[in-house]
């Protein structure tokens, strides 16, 4: 008899059970043996012991319990090897398979986590069930991720979202999201893929797309869908709204100064900024040239006569930012023009801010 061939044992009703050649083997075939069993009659029946007539009132009840698609359950890794993860089966009935295995990951090549993990079964056949066991760290990275917050963000401690390796496309780029606790988890960085559309870039208007390709840019999430039915997950992300952010939060910083310290404004006055020109502006009331200055993601108003507008194309240039505009509103209750509010701080939340920057041209 060669080492692999099986001994038969006698096992109930006089069938013989084969020997299995691995651990593997003989928890998938005990796991159906004894799927509608008790664990404290399996446990009696599989070694032949007498359980305690107390442990087995405790245990009578419990029951090997069916899992199914879509369940989340905690389980505990007795081992991680190249074949596989070999979870403690406790009292499912089918044989319990990742689809990952962890032996790749450093972190698993000298420790296995000692409390249970969740996971989320994915698939299952008569005699497998399929977890994940990523999937439900992600769906908890997600949920942390309130995109509606962050578009009302903190003053001092926005919520920003990196996206790392942009490729450029026809319509925007991808790029990805690291996943933190994921990444954390497996010692290795894992990421998701997001989406940011080609106008949202930037602040104002982008003309050379191509420079973004490999990039990294803070954003802000603007959307975020799961496909009904599945795990797919759409995240779209704007660099332009947390540009806008940080554009508020630089003008009400300079509104401060303007209002209470005349010293510094007049120092702040001096000071020349690398400016964009993104447009101009022609109306009844006002004439002017659009210029962003990127360092601080405030775009402001050159003040300029009609008639010399057409001298100013896209491109560089150099300004000082020297006051604010003067806005007014009419008010129906009171029936007279009033001053907009310059902007609205709730529990150190920037709900909006009215503040519009005018420049000068530096030279």
């Amino acid at each position: 008899m060669t080492q692999r061939q099986a001994i038969p044992q006698e096992g109930r009703n006089g069938f013989e059970w084969p020997t299995m050649n691995n651990d593997h083997q003989r928890i998938a075939f005990n796991t159906h043996k004894y799927k509608d069993v008790s664990i404290a009659d399996a446990f009696a029946q599989e070694y032949g012991l007498k359980v305690n007539k107390q442990v087995k009132e405790q245990l009578a009840n419990v029951v090997c319990k069916e899992l199914n698609a879509g369940d989340v359950v905690e389980l505990k890794i007795l081992d991680i090897t190249k074949k596989g993860v070999v979870f403690e089966q406790g009292v499912y009935k089918e044989n319990i398979v990742s689809t990952t295995n962890l032996f790749q990951y450093p972190n698993f090549k000298k420790f296995i986590p000692k409390e249970p993990i969740k996971v989320k079964v994915m698939s299952r056949n008569h005699t497998t069930v399929y977890v994940d066991i990523f999937q439900p760290m992600i769906d908890e990275f997600i949920q942390k991720i309130n995109w509606r917050i962050q578009n009302q963000a903190n003053l001092e401690n926005p919520i920003l979202t990196k996206v790392c390796n942009l490729k450029h496309m026809r319509s925007g780029y991808t790029g990805d999201i690291r996943i933190d606790n994921v990444s954390d988890f497996v010692g290795k960085d894992m990421y998701m893929q997001a989406f940011v559309p080609g106008s949202q870039i930037t602040l104002n208007i982008e003309n050379d797309f191509e420079k973004w390709e490999g990039q990294s840019i803070d954003t802000f999430i603007t959307n975020l869908a799961v496909k009904p039915g599945t795990t797919d997950i759409t995240i779209a992300c704007s660099a332009k709204e947390y540009l806008r952010f940080l554009g508020n939060r630089n003008s009400i910083a300079l509104f401060s100064t303007y209002c209470e310290d005349r010293k510094g404004w007049d120092e702040q006055k001096q000071i020349v900024y690398d400016g964009n020109i993104t447009g101009i502006c022609r109306t009844q009331n006002k004439s002017g040239v659009f210029v962003e200055i990127p360092q601080l993601g405030i775009t402001g108003m050159v003040p300029t006569p009609f008639n010399e507008l057409t001298k100013f194309k896209p491109g560089t240039c150099k300004v000082k930012i020297v006051g604010f505009d003067e806005l007014m509103r009419y008010n129906k209750e009171v029936g007279q023009m009033q001053h907009v509010e310059p902007y609205k701080i709730d529990n150190g939340v920037l709900r909006k801010c009215n503040l519009k920057c005018t420049f000068d041209w530096a030279e």
